[in-house]
């Protein structure tokens, strides 16, 4: 979900729209990270569940199936509406643009994952301009009565609900609708987008945010407007091998790659927390990484803090009633009163994570990789 910070609490507790989907037919993406097959031995798991971990494993990846994404694009317009996005502007954010969601998607995955339309596979579908009655749209947003009259008339235009992984509903602004980009998963999931057709949005709602996400400056999960996903979420999506995703199980010094060149280094250090949970599993993780400049998407300056620095993030993180975080990445900052964007660990310093109790000490940094001490 993408909003305005104002708007958080408001996002948070707002009902879910009434739209109802079919259950997943066999062998169906489901975005959320899920693939479900009928040939499945076990009972799937609720979408969005991350399977408990074992000892000090960390939780396992989400499972997502890579390829093309079939994505449908709806374009609505409402009685008080002033402006309204055209298709040709969707189609370019979504599909087309070399900065578009596409494009970004192309890129942070190594072209395994890509947007792309069904009965148009490489410009994409977009369907509308439909001009919907919405009487008092100023005081409600009827996201599930707007999508419900959007897919009947798009029908007659060759929509078939089942083909499709995901539908983007854009409607022109309203504030009776506090947020920019909200979410639904079914199959298929259901995107909104309220007015505006941005990139970052796009990327953003059609991530791995059937887990949560933290509000930070170097994540398209977070609040950054088109960065790389963070090597947590990577490997969240099955975009890191094994190979490159380390425990650190005990005390010690350990070398990182960046996630965005490496293919045989560390690009991803999980540190258990050394608490406990009942059943004998870590009570949190701290995750660790480095980036570089890479690409389109990644364009950071050379004395940007993240590329001079290790990002360290809390992670795979259950809701925290003490401190009222609720996500599964939250950035974590040594120097909170200059804000996030220099979060990251430069040489020489510490930080101690007052929830997990893992202490981790900058030693130093080169072009191509970062050491760091881990104190248990």
């Amino acid at each position: 979900m993408r909003g305005l910070r104002a708007t958080l609490i408001a996002v948070a507790i707002f009902a879910a729209p009434t739209v109802i989907r079919a259950q997943s037919p066999p062998d169906h993406l489901n975005l959320c990270g899920r693939f479900v097959s009928e040939a499945a031995n076990a009972a799937p798991e609720a979408p969005g569940t991350i399977a408990a971990p074992h000892r000090d494993e960390p939780p396992p990846p989400l499972g997502v199936a890579l390829g093309p994404r079939k994505i449908a694009v709806m374009l609505l317009t409402l009685p008080d509406a002033t402006r309204s996005i055209t298709p040709e502007q969707a189609r370019t954010v979504v599909f087309t643009g070399p900065r578009s969601a596409n494009a970004f998607y192309r890129e942070v995955s190594q072209d395994r994952i890509s947007l792309r339309g069904v009965l148009n596979p490489v410009d994409g579908d977009v369907f509308g301009p439909y001009a919907l009655p919405a009487p008092a749209t100023r005081r409600m947003c009827d996201l599930g009565g707007w999508t419900e009259q959007a897919e009947g008339r798009a029908a007659a235009d060759g929509f078939h609900i089942a083909a499709y992984d995901s539908v983007v509903v854009v409607n022109p602004y309203t504030a009776a609708c506090p947020f920019f980009g909200y979410t639904t998963y079914g199959f298929p999931n259901t995107v909104w987008l309220n007015g505006l057709v941005l990139t970052g949005i796009v990327a953003h709602e059609l991530g791995p945010s059937c887990t949560s996400y933290e509000f930070e400056p170097f994540d398209v999960m977070g609040e950054s407007p088109e960065r790389h996903f963070s090597a947590w979420h990577l490997y969240l999506l099955g975009l890191l091998p094994s190979s490159s995703v380390k425990v650190a199980r005990k005390s010690g010094t350990y070398k990182l790659e960046p996630s965005e060149l490496s293919r045989h280094g560390v690009r991803l250090l999980l540190v258990p927390s050394p608490d406990r949970n009942p059943d004998g599993s870590p009570s949190g993780w701290i995750g660790l990484e480095i980036r570089v400049r890479s690409g389109v998407f990644d364009d950071f300056a050379p004395d940007d803090p993240v590329v001079r620095g290790v990002s360290v993030r809390r992670v795979g993180t259950p809701y925290l009633p003490d401190t009222g975080e609720d996500s599964d990445s939250i950035l974590l900052d040594p120097t909170p009163l200059t804000g996030p964007s220099d979060a990251p660990l430069q040489a020489g310093r510490s930080l101690t994570d007052p929830v997990t109790h893992v202490r981790v000490t900058m030693l130093g940094i080169g072009g191509r990789w970062a050491r760091v001490r881990i104190d248990l």
